[in-house]
């Protein structure tokens, strides 16, 4: 089966076709990724790199190899008053133009030897929405100051990129090239009404559907899913399949008390797959460093990967011709939970496909002299396709690195992309800057997301940045080996260190370098865990933090503004005698790195009076049991849903279940109080729960997880107080328990003696 022509095969003639939808639905394709290349299939890329950077082939040395003058005056060649952005043969299709700063002059597309450009725009109209079909919000876009255009513009013989004057400032135009033994279709601004109503679907699908599994559903799949319990330094199997199969989805739902809590947890578990048993893992890294982002939990959307704050996907295609074996080592120190989903399809042994590889690792062997700024991304022997990178920068001092960059170069994201495919000595693609290739401009630090690219993890440019550059339509293809690498400006010892994890296919005879390595969170200043229940405090309560590292120094603020080093040390412990907005964040003096800021919005529990005027009390609490075929991920509105069954339960239990997956249950009626005093509830369930006494959340133990007990704390007076339990059960393993404490009760379940209703509830 051809790469390029899964969608839609011809019977043979003496040129294959490939037609401008086949391009346009390769936009989001990610199962042709794993077929192996063939034969005269390449993706490079022009652009305004500075051209003093040479290789002298008499002397084997790279010259002026750091040179940063990537600007406007670096093209091809003149021709009259205009100029030479790209040129290349067909059969192909412009995949990608970013700019840094499109502008007024025009920019003109030639294809196919014709004498008229089949676009002929201002530059800025790529990019800018008024004119179709570069319109679509979703493939040409401003983010974070950069310009991406991903509207693909194919030509069968050839094509050539001209600009005139006052165009702008910065390009890229990466292209991919099919074998010569196929017919494309060429580029058209009038689509017909097929295309358009292609264009418009992908669109859709980027805009509005980012983070849903690009493939359909077949009764052919297979799906294993768990809930686990890791002790500290046990490796567990989460899968083990068998045959000609391929692995479309892989989704985490990781149970974690805090951000505190995910930065290490994240990075202590390391994620291996191994495939046909070859003994290397294919696939070696921190967990979250995989899911695209780190440190903690980002929230953010790629087309094959990405987190919310109660899962990470992936939908990297991974097909294997005998088997499969997914496991979760933790590297860490204490015991962690987690829920997972793995979804798998058959596949045909004659197809040709080449093996999924991930593999995270920090820095490598440094490069020659006369290679310097490289820092080492990729090097691989073998066929296949370079599809993808994650890049975590920690940069602790910002501009305070000047004095050991060259040149003056101001921030850590000066260098470039450079891609060696089949033993080049000069890249086809060379870029002009690393926040170019990861598709913004100007070191802009803002948030974004994309089907192609993001940046998810942001600090400033001072502190944690963590981007990604997933390489779909602009995949690499390589015969015989691929080394890449991106400038690195500031060494080590300014603190600026890189930590990746590359994504690329594979040959089964092409060589993996990378094996394990040890990971570490020793550059990570981790936000303060600031320990107050449910937010909520009673008069006099003593507030404390953790760290994770003894050294850290914790400043703090009262008055919801971010702590620097002029505000208030944490000492131990902190009284709490009005309503506030604590706000920390760690220093280390060793590392000289920030953490992020934690917050915690405290209010101030009254005490509550006891519902008066109870008439017909009865023992045990209503229960309302709800049913629904949905992957639940959280407790449901179960105000707006009918109920499958009610009743009475004497304790809080799961007797009513009618099912072992994806229900909800609610309790409500009151609780007795034997005297008045602090009262501290505990919930532990599988999956999430929440407890409400007055109308107050008490404890949120919501989302899925393994069992794991949270507590709250009320002021109650004695008598009678309306509660309100909701529960739900995702998958596999259920449960719940309701328990309470106080200075004159030694912490138990709740008896049935407790609890009440009324024939009304």
């Amino acid at each position: 089966m051809v790469s390029w022509l899964i969608l839609m095969q011809v019977a043979c003639t003496s040129k294959k076709k490939i037609s401008y939808i086949d391009v346009l639905n390769k936009m989001k394709d990610l199962r042709s990724l794993a077929f192996l290349p063939e034969k005269g299939e390449n993706c490079a890329q022009w652009s305004s790199w500075d051209r003093q950077s040479k290789y002298n082939e008499k002397t084997g040395k790279y010259e002026n190899w750091g040179a940063n003058g990537d600007g406007s005056g670096n093209y091809i060649r003149k021709e009259g008053k205009s100029i030479v952005m790209a040129e290349m043969e067909g059969p192909g299709a412009i995949v990608r133009i970013w700019s840094a700063q499109p502008e007024k002059g025009h920019v003109k597309i030639y294809i196919d030897g014709q004498t008229t450009p089949v676009v002929d725009l201002p530059f800025h109209q790529y990019f800018d929405h008024s004119v179709f079909p570069f319109n679509k919000e979703g493939i040409s876009y401003k983010v974070a100051e950069g310009y991406d255009c991903y509207l693909p513009i194919t030509y069968n013989k050839s094509c050539k990129v001209v600009a005139d004057s006052a165009w702008g400032l910065y390009y890229h135009i990466n292209y991919v090239s099919f074998s010569k033994d196929y017919q494309v279709e060429p580029f058209k601004m009038s689509f017909s009404e097929e295309q358009t109503k292609t264009l418009e679907e992908i669109n859709t699908f980027f805009t509005k559907q980012q983070g849903i599994m690009p493939y359909s559903i077949s009764n052919k799949d297979e799906t294993i899913k768990g809930d686990i319990e890791i002790e500290p330094g046990k490796t567990i199997e989460l899968g083990a399949i068998k045959g000609s199969r391929a692995i479309k989805s892989f989704k985490v739902f990781p149970h974690f008390m805090n951000r505190f809590d995910a930065t290490i947890g994240l990075r202590k578990m390391i994620l291996e797959m191994d495939w046909d048993e070859l003994g290397n893992p294919e696939v070696w890294s921190p967990l979250g460093d995989f899911f695209g982002t780190t440190p903690a939990v980002n929230p953010y959307h790629t087309l094959p990967l990405g987190m919310t704050d109660s899962l990470m996907y992936s939908y990297w295609y991974m097909p294997f011709s005998k088997s499969a074996t997914i496991k979760i080592t933790n590297s860490g120190n204490k015991k962690y939970s987690f829920s997972y989903e793995i979804i798998h399809e058959p596949i045909e042994k004659t197809e040709k496909f080449g093996q999924f590889h991930a593999k995270w690792h920090g820095d490598l062997e440094q490069v020659s002299d006369d290679r310097w700024p490289d820092w080492e991304l990729l090097k691989t022997t073998g066929s296949g396709r370079f599809v993808g990178v994650m890049l975590h920068v920690m940069n602790p001092k910002g501009e305070d690195c000047q004095q050991y960059a060259k040149d003056g170069y101001p921030w850590w994201g000066e260098g470039d992309e450079k891609f060696f495919v089949d033993g080049e000595k000069m890249p086809s693609t060379f870029g002009t800057g690393s926040e170019d290739y990861f598709g913004y401009a100007w070191g802009n630090p803002s948030f974004f997301q994309k089907p192609y690219h993001s940046q998810s993890m942001t600090m400033s440019n001072i502190g944690h940045q963590t981007l990604s550059r997933m390489h779909i339509t602009d995949n690499i293809p390589f015969q015989n080996s691929f080394d890449a690498y991106i400038e690195k400006y500031y060494p080590n010892a300014c603190g600026t260190l890189y930590n990746t994890v590359v994504y690329w296919y594979l040959s089964s005879n092409g060589k993996d370098l990378y094996k394990p390595v040890n990971v570490n969170i020793d550059h990570f200043t981790i936000p303060p865990d600031i320990h107050a229940e449910n937010n909520y405090c009673i008069q006099g309560d003593i507030i404390e933090v953790s760290i994770a590292k003894s050294e850290d120094i914790v400043y703090y603020t009262l008055d919801n503004t971010i702590p620097d080093s002029l505000s208030l040390v944490f000492k131990d412990k902190l009284k709490i005698s009005k309503e506030c907005t604590i706000t920390c964040k760690a220093y280390n003096p060793l590392s000289k790195v920030w953490s992020l800021p934690s917050k915690v919005e405290l209010k101030m529990s009254t005490w509550q009076d006891a519902v008066k005027d109870l008439k017909d009390l009865q023992p045990g609490l209503v229960y309302s049991y709800y049913e629904k075929d949905i992957s639940w991920t959280k407790i449901l509105d179960y105000s707006t849903m009918e109920p499958a069954i009610t009743g009475v339960a004497d304790t809080i239990g799961l007797n009513m279940k009618h099912r072992e997956d994806n229900f909800g249950v609610r309790f409500k009626g009151y609780i007795s109080i034997p005297e008045d005093g602090v009262y501290t509830f505990f919930l532990n369930s599988d999956d999430g729960s929440k407890l409400y006494i007055r109308d107050l959340l008490v404890i949120d133990n919501d989302k899925n997880h393994g069992f794991i007990e949270k507590s709250g704390r009320a002021a109650l007076k004695k008598g009678y107080h309306s509660i309100i339990i909701d529960y739900y059960e995702s998958c596999l393993y259920q449960g719940i328990t309701f328990s309470v404490a106080s200075p004159t009760i030694k912490k138990q379940n709740v008896p049935a003696t407790m609890l009440f209703h009324t024939k009304d509830k």
